[in-house]
């Protein structure tokens, strides 16, 4: 169940980059500010990833140990 949460969630998010992604690339950004909220947005996506997997990994070897 935690493997099928976490390929969800993660999933959701590569998705949620790829699309911020392409908007970097194709021009959409105007300014430095959106710039740079952008390139923060997709920093906090790749912080919400690891702490997903993180948790993922701590509850398995918690569950293996009881």
């Amino acid at each position: 169940m935690i493997k099928q949460f976490t390929t969800y969630c993660t999933d959701k998010i590569e998705d949620e980059k790829l699309f911020i992604s392409d908007g970097l690339v194709g021009g959409s950004i105007k300014t430095f500010e959106e710039y740079r909220h952008t390139t923060g947005v997709l920093h906090g996506l790749n912080i919400a990833r690891e702490i997903i997997f993180a948790t993922a990994e701590a509850y398995e070897k918690e569950t293996e140990d009881t």
